[in-house]
């Protein structure tokens, strides 16, 4: 298997007023309007709001920043993609973690709520407190 990097883009437009075609990259366009967005924490800006409420937004800037790198002009600072594939990975691994973590969490909370407290020595075992000799 050969290790490939994310080829950069790059296009030229023809300028009338130079009457010479100009290369365009990543510091012209969109690339570099999303490299800044992110650079300045403003990306939650330029996502559909639709969206926004759905996703978690630390990954999404998780994987924006992935993306900066992609866009690198330079080979040599372009990722490898198997190195963008294992970042991927890993952002889905502790989303993954995260999302069973919290169902746990709230299936603990759901019992607790719903357990009867045992009572020993006077003494609510869920709550702590003393209850009263009635009980």
């Amino acid at each position: 298997m050969t290790r490939k990097k994310p080829l950069f883009f790059v296009t030229s437009t023809y300028d009338d007023r130079k009457g010479k075609y100009d290369r365009m990259g990543k510091d012209d366009g969109l690339g570099k309007h999303f490299d800044s967005y992110v650079k300045n924490d403003r990306l939650v800006d330029i996502i559909d709001k639709e969206l926004i409420h759905k996703v978690d937004v630390e990954q999404l800037i998780c994987v924006a920043k992935i993306a900066i790198d992609c866009l690198r002009e330079s080979g040599r600072e372009r990722p490898y993609m198997e190195e963008v594939v294992k970042r991927l990975q890993e952002l889905h691994f502790m989303e993954k973690y995260q999302r069973e973590r919290t169902h746990l969490s709230s299936e603990l909370t759901k019992e607790l709520v719903n357990a009867t407290p045992f009572v020993s020595n006077n003494v609510s075992v869920l709550s702590g407190r003393r209850q009263s000799k009635g009980f």
